[in-house]
């Protein structure tokens, strides 16, 4: 017993209080970010820089994107009353309408960067030749 106290005792008497942390600096106050302006309403902001005819494929291919939209949501809605029959024949029917609305917005878009990609290598042939 006196043992354990003489431990105690020596342990207690060699124990550090922790030292005291150094207060830590204000840090300083950043100025508030300006924010952002709202996004334009038209997402092709330097559409008006291109040529017409890219311009006007720009346009077709949101236009038919809209129609597609337009479609799926009439058929959406026919949906609710349908029988199931009804239902997956319509289900196939949009499907089917998908893929061919899909493969021409492809082929659409290959057009439009190939019409693009053939105005750059025109602007840079201009420069080339001193243009």
């Amino acid at each position: 017993m006196a043992l354990v106290a003489a431990i105690l005792g020596t342990g207690v008497a060699f124990a550090q209080d922790a030292p005291e942390r150094p207060a830590r600096p204000e840090r300083p106050v950043r100025p508030s970010r300006p924010t952002r302006p709202p996004a334009p309403v038209d997402r092709l902001p330097l559409i008006e820089r291109l040529p017409t005819d890219v311009q006007d494929l720009i346009t077709q291919a949101q236009e038919q994107r809209q129609a597609l939209i337009e479609e799926r949501r009439t058929l959406i809605a026919s949906l609710v009353e349908a029988t199931a029959e009804e239902r997956a024949a319509a289900l196939d029917e949009l499907r089917e309408s998908q893929r061919e609305q899909i493969q021409a917005q492809r082929e659409l878009a290959r057009e439009i960067r190939r019409e693009i990609r053939d105005l750059r290598q025109s602007r840079r042939d201009n420069v080339e030749d001193g243009g």
